[in-house]
Order: C-alpha cells, then sequence, then structure tokens
C-alpha cells in the first residue's frame, strides 16, 4: 500500500494541497482530476521526491519514503515533458533506462520490443528525438517509464499530444499491465480515457481530495465539483 498522510504544501501563502491523506492499494488504477493549477503536478512530484518542501508523509508497505532521493524511489514518474537526448535514439534511450535499473541485456532487448509492439514505435527504433512528432515523443516517454522495473506508474498527463489510435494503444498497455498487478496513479484531463483505465478517482478542489469510483464521474459532474474552485 501507498500512503499520503497530512500532505500540506503552499506556494506564495496559497496553500494547493491542505492535508492531503489517502491510501492506494496495490493492483488498482487512480485517476487524478482537477482545474490547472489545483496542485495536480506538484502532488506527484511530492510522491516521488522531487519536491521535498512541504509538510506531511509518505509510505510504501509502511515504510517511509519522505527522507528518500527520487533516484531511490522504488516507483517510475511519467512526466508531461520529455526529458530525451538528442544525440540518442528511440531504442538507445529506452536501452540507457535498462542499463540505469540493471537489467540484463537479453531481458531489456526482450521488453524493449515489447514495449515498441504495444505502443507502435518499431518503425521509429533507429530515429532521433528531432525527427520524431509530439505524438512520437510522448510515446517514446511513456516507453522510458514502462520499460523500469517497478510495479507503481506515477503519469502526469501521458494522453496529452496522442491521437486516437496512440491513445488507444496506451490505454491497452496500462490495462495490461494492471492485469499482472501493477498501480497507476494517473493525472489526466482525458475523462474518456480515465474512465477506460481507472479503478477510482481523485478530484483535488481547493486543497482537498474528493474520492469517487471511476464509473461514478461524468464531466458535467466533475465540472460541477470544480467549477467554483479557486474564486471562479
Amino acid at each position: 500500500m501507498l500512503e499520503v498522510r497530512d500532505i500540506l504544501k503552499d506556494y506564495g501563502g496559497r496553500v494547493v494541497l491542505d492535508k492531503i491523506s489517502f491510501e492506494f492499494y496495490l493492483g488498482k488504477s487512480y485517476g487524478l482530476v482537477g482545474k490547472n493549477g489545483a496542485g495536480k503536478t506538484t502532488f506527484l512530484k511530492i510522491l516521488m521526491r522531487l519536491i521535498r518542501d512541504h509538510q506531511g508523509d509518505i509510505f510504501l508497505h509502511n515504510k517511509s519514503l519522505t527522507p528518500l532521493d527520487y533516484l531511490k524511489i522504488p516507483m517510475a514518474f511519467i512526466s508531461d515533458t520529455p526529458s530525451l537526448y538528442s544525440d540518442l535514439t528511440v531504442k538507445e534511450h529506452l536501452l540507457l533506462i535498462c542499463r540505469s535499473q540493471k537489467i540484463a541485456k537479453i531481458e531489456a532487448l526482450q521488453r524493449i520490443d515489447e514495449i515498441f509492439e504495444a505502443l507502435k514505435l518499431e518503425q521509429y527504433r533507429n530515429y532521433f528525438p528531432d525527427a520524431l512528432s509530439k505524438g512520437t515523443l510522448q510515446r517514446l516517454n511513456i516507453a522510458m517509464g514502462m520499460v523500469r522495473d517497478t510495479s507503481i506508474f506515477i503519469m502526469d498527463e501521458p494522453f496529452a499530444a496522442l491521437d486516437p489510435v496512440q491513445v488507444l494503444a496506451v490505454e491497452n498497455l496500462i490495462n495490461l499491465k494492471k492485469q499482472n498487478g501493477n498501480t497507476f496513479i494517473i493525472s489526466s484531463h482525458d475523462l474518456d480515457s480515465l474512465v477506460e483505465v481507472c479503478d477510482e478517482c481523485l478530484v483535488l478542489r481547493d486543497g482537498k481530495t474528493l474520492h469517487y469510483q471511476i464509473s461514478e464521474l461524468t464531466k458535467e459532474k466533475i465540472t460541477t465539483i470544480i467549477g467554483d474552485s479557486y474564486g471562479d
């Protein structure tokens, strides 16, 4: 179980996360929704220890993650902004990730082939980033997270810049990994995709979280929930 306890974070005196506590159960997928500026990315970065100047604690299997450095966190973070090397090909990016994870080469190559097939990246394996479209860069970004040796994936706007075929490929990969016991926490404005891959949903509103089963939510209901937040 991944647990957050009393997470409090403010920017310039405005509280964006107001003593949030929640338990994420392994093998389930959770959506995270809210208005722009509601604190979704901040919350994900706190989970990953990329933001550390906050109050509250994070536990995995009852062991505190709060003191750990980002590189020692046993979770994968897929940011909304790809971080790539211009002189590495698509395949070389994934090999670099596997090497950093100390994954044996034979296993690494098998994982990469599986990811390429799932995300329809095979034809781009020898391309450099500057030759890729935004949608392909996003799929490479997702592949770099998904190839890691971990059971918990934290994703920030994974469906951005993807066309409908690419969205479906990502949804299918998430659902496949869910069936294998992986856990996902996914921030997204794409409610349709969240419905396809998530079991539960957290709505961030005025620094608090509201918890719903994904089947309870519609775009109209979310609009009603968050429409008047932050004084709008």
